[in-house]
């Protein structure tokens, strides 16, 4: 399977990249790393997350890290939605973001 990262993922990346990168740029790009690595074992087993606490959603966690990827396998996709830290307010659902 294909991993797609939606805009909002994308954007999510981003964010924390710099935002760490202000301290630590060599931690920033372990951590981002460490989320794509584990967004790449989707494409060999996408059911590896949770059920999703959104409807129709699987949630990835990032080991020793407080990042899930909530995400939701579409045909031959694996489509990650966003790139939630655990101490943010969880939506109510993802629409307009698939």
């Amino acid at each position: 399977m294909d991993v797609v990262w939606l805009e909002e993922a994308k954007n999510d990346l981003l964010e924390i990249g710099r935002f760490i990168a202000k301290d630590n740029p060599e931690t920033a790009y372990k951590t981002l790393t460490r989320i794509s690595t584990a967004a790449d074992s989707l494409q060999s087993n996408p059911k590896l997350g949770r059920p999703g606490r959104v409807s129709g959603t699987r949630e990835l966690i990032i080991p020793d890290l407080p990042y899930i990827l909530p995400y939701y396998i579409k045909n031959t996709e694996v489509r990650i939605l966003a790139v939630m830290h655990t101490a943010r307010k969880w939506p109510d659902d993802f629409s307009g973001k698939t």
